[in-house]
């Protein structure tokens, strides 16, 4: 998985083995070891309860875990794209009426 984060945006991409692995486990994850000790971790979960809310994405943060939460059915429309890149994006809100952006890009023709 790799992960880029700029100041409004946060994007995943996923090399095609990682994506059916997502698909296949339902959750991804992703560490980063800093020098003393600290750990920012990422992970992608599929989750059906987020059809209940109408909602095809969600992403959160709490003590040091970025976790973008994904409907199973956005994964099945990615599957379906013919196209070498396919992703989606969304927003979520932040602190002082702001938002971030974030993205799921899946590269279908790179293998881990």
């Amino acid at each position: 998985m790799n992960i880029r984060l700029s100041r409004n945006m946060i994007r995943f991409r996923l090399s095609e083995d990682e994506f059916f692995a997502l698909r296949e486990k339902r959750t991804l994850n992703e560490q980063i070891a800093f020098p003393g000790g600290g750990i920012l971790s990422f992970s992608i979960f599929v989750d059906k309860k987020l059809e209940q809310t109408k909602k095809e994405s969600e992403l959160t943060y709490t003590g040091n875990h970025l976790k973008l939460t994904v409907c199973p059915a956005v994964l099945n429309r990615l599957c379906e794209s013919a196209s070498k890149e396919c992703g989606f994006s969304g927003e979520a809100a932040v602190e002082g009426g702001l938002a971030i952006r974030y993205g799921l890009e899946i590269d279908l023709f790179t293998r881990s």
